[in-house]
């Protein structure tokens, strides 16, 4: 029951299992109909410790270095890793496992997946470009009312246009304004200005240079 505990919980891409003793001896407890754990049958935590040592014993996990835990009175590893030995076990393609897993490191490095995620690779793909399609619509939205803004700011003259582009960061800011200085607030509103191209404009009305 134990090592199928460690496989609910492993990290595929890694092997890796991080190790809860106290809740693994909660989990491996025999419950009544309420959930609750059955005075007398509990599982205690050196029993699980025992275990970790005999699986480890056998091959079928490695176990770091045990270290010992004062308030459980006995030594466990932090973690521990399924071994090939362990995975065949479980009667798994352990070349097909290789295989996910190399894709799984891969996904972690392009930002598919977080570290210890058990989302299948499909579902994280998935929810990528799902991400992507949003950000893209998002980022339309913002550029076509930016543009809306600017060519509304544009005609007219520039102390007003930087007025109108305080007063909507104050707004938009509400109560966090008051938590920075006029310098912080000034550079917001530049940064607006630049960001909206309304800075260095010609007078309204003033032809194009030639």
């Amino acid at each position: 029951a134990l090592f199928i505990l460690f496989i609910n919980k492993v990290d595929l891409a890694t092997d890796i299992v991080t190790i809860n003793i106290t809740r693994l001896a909660e989990e491996l407890s025999p419950k009544d109909a309420d959930g609750n754990i059955i005075p007398g049958q509990a599982v205690t935590v050196p029993r699980v410790s025992r275990l970790v040592t005999e699986l480890a014993r056998f091959g079928f996990i490695y176990a770091p270095e045990a270290e010992w835990d004062i308030v459980n009175n006995c030594r466990f590893p932090k973690h521990v890793i399924i071994t090939e030995a362990g995975w065949r076990l479980t009667g798994i393609d352990t070349d097909k496992l290789r295989a996910e897993q190399a894709e799984r490191l891969a996904a972690i490095d392009d930002g598919l997946l977080a570290p210890g995620e058990t989302l299948s690779l499909k579902a994280a793909r998935s929810r990528w470009y799902e991400r992507c399609r949003n950000q893209t619509i998002l980022t339309r939205r913002t550029r076509a009312i930016e543009g809306k803004q600017r060519r509304k700011l544009a005609e007219l003259p520039f102390d007003e246009r930087k007025r109108q582009i305080s007063e909507g960061l104050m707004r938009s800011l509400k109560g966090d304004v008051g938590h920075m200085t006029s310098r912080q607030f000034e550079k917001m509103v530049w940064a607006q200005l630049y960001q909206l191209e309304l800075v260095n404009l010609g007078p309204p009305g003033t032809p194009p240079p030639p």
